[in-house]
């Protein structure tokens, strides 16, 4: 006889473990981690979610930098979350700025212009890195995100496209730029199976990029956010 697929049960709370768990309250917070990434050669990995506000950001280049801000995460731990917090996730996102991070100074993305070939930044370092680089997400010893990054997009970006003229001889007339690059499509849900961070469980995601016979690279410093939707239950002050 087949087996046959059984839905896990919610495992109840005890009447014990009522008393003695203290009081909480939920609310709908992510959690993100930034990860920075240097206009060269994409690393063979990177991890986000291992450091704190105060800590360094996690990567190279001029986003990699100390101490990080509310801007780069809000963990108030690296790679976990103090008791009594527990957090269930129901989603996973990233977004890659489409800004340089060169010494720490957010800049437009410089795309050439007047030439009879035009160039987009911001457009190039996002095609390049979502189309050629895996994120697995993992609490503990499981993954609960194994994915090619194009598979785990945003939705997070300014919509539209703006042209420009320019003349320069004989090069391009005119030229289209897309304003700010985004990742569209259907997010990496879990509402009917969330998974749960628990108190001082560790956490983290990993960004890799393996098995290109040449290694591709970006042409700006970069900051990838990963972000985790979810309930974070946490003690009631």
């Amino acid at each position: 006889m087949p087996p046959q697929l059984i839905r896990r049960a919610r495992r109840l709370a005890t009447p014990q473990e009522l008393r003695e768990a203290p009081e909480l309250e939920q609310i709908h917070t992510p959690l993100f981690s930034a990860i920075a990434l240097d206009g060269t050669t994409i690393p063979s990995e990177v991890t986000a979610f291992n450091y704190n506000v105060g800590g360094t950001v996690s990567g190279a280049g001029g986003g990699a930098v100390t101490p990080a801000t509310i801007f780069h995460t809000n963990l108030e731990q690296g790679n976990t979350l103090s008791a009594p917090k527990v957090f269930t996730c129901y989603a996973v996102r990233t977004f890659l700025s489409p800004l340089d991070y060169t010494a720490n100074a957010p800049t437009l993305a410089d795309p050439s212009n007047a030439t009879a070939r035009s160039n987009d930044d911001a457009l190039d370092d996002a095609l390049i890195l979502y189309y050629s680089t895996v994120l697995t997400v993992s609490v503990g010893p499981k993954d609960y995100v194994r994915s090619p990054l194009f598979l785990v997009p945003g939705n997070e970006s300014f919509a539209g496209i703006a042209h420009a003229h320019g003349q320069a001889g004989a090069a391009a007339t005119q030229q289209y730029r897309l304003s700010s690059p985004g990742s569209v499509g259907k997010l990496w849900t879990l509402n009917t199976y969330p998974f749960v961070i628990s108190p001082q469980q560790t956490f983290n995601a990993v960004l890799r990029n393996t098995g290109w016979t040449t290694v591709p690279g970006l042409v700006d410093d970069k900051l990838l956010f990963v972000i985790l939707d979810g309930v974070l239950s946490r003690e009631v002050l």
